[in-house]
This record gives structure tokens, C-alpha cells and sequence, in this order.
């Protein structure tokens, strides 16, 4: 026998894929910046510290490390590949998500 297929109640939407794991507004960023303030001396790539996030985009790590850079907070020292390192204020970008307006 075959179990009869439901359909879902009018009105209501599956929760988006991953939503369980998103993170809150600006995390993504301070975590970026712990991977730098970590090795400070050290240059990565977005791609690089994504891995070592266990796989969150590089895509967003590079937002993430612009939107540092421009607060003086990362510093761009190559452009091929894109490399960034720390900058004194990184450690403190480190402590706690902080929301752009």
C-alpha cells in the first residue's frame, strides 16, 4: 500500500535552507577579523579564511574584508590574489559584531 501524499497548509512557507545556521549581522565580520588578529604578520585570502571558517563563502569573507578594510580595521597588500592582513584596530573589530547602518 501507498501512503496518500499531503500538501501543505495554505499560507505556510518551508523555512529557508540554512536558516538555522545564519548568523546575526556582523558576525560573519568579526570573525573574519579574528582570523586576521590571530597572525597578524600573516597576509590571507578570503579564500583562505573561509576555509579555515569551515567553508562559509569567500564571496562573503571578501565583503566582509572590505567593509573592514574601509574602517581601517584590515589592510589590503596584494591585489593578485587579493590579500589582506591586520591593521591595529583589527583586534578590537575581533571582540564584537558590529552592524554597518
Amino acid at each position: 500500500m501507498t501512503t496518500p501524499a499531503t500538501t501543505p497548509a495554505t499560507g505556510s512557507t518551508p523555512a529557508a535552507p540554512g536558516a538555522a545556521n545564519r548568523l546575526r549581522n556582523g558576525e560573519l565580520r568579526r570573525m573574519v577579523a579574528e582570523q586576521l588578529a590571530h597572525d597578524p604578520t600573516t597576509a590571507l585570502t578570503p579564500g583562505a579564511i573561509a576555509t579555515k571558517l569551515g567553508g562559509k563563502s569567500s564571496g562573503a569573507v571578501g565583503n566582509a574584508l572590505a567593509t573592514l578594510e574601509s574602517r581601517g580595521e584590515a589592510e589590503k597588500i596584494g591585489t593578485n590574489p587579493v590579500t589582506y592582513r591586520a591593521t591595529d584596530k583589527t583586534a578590537d573589530a575581533a571582540k564584537a559584531a558590529t552592524v554597518t547602518p
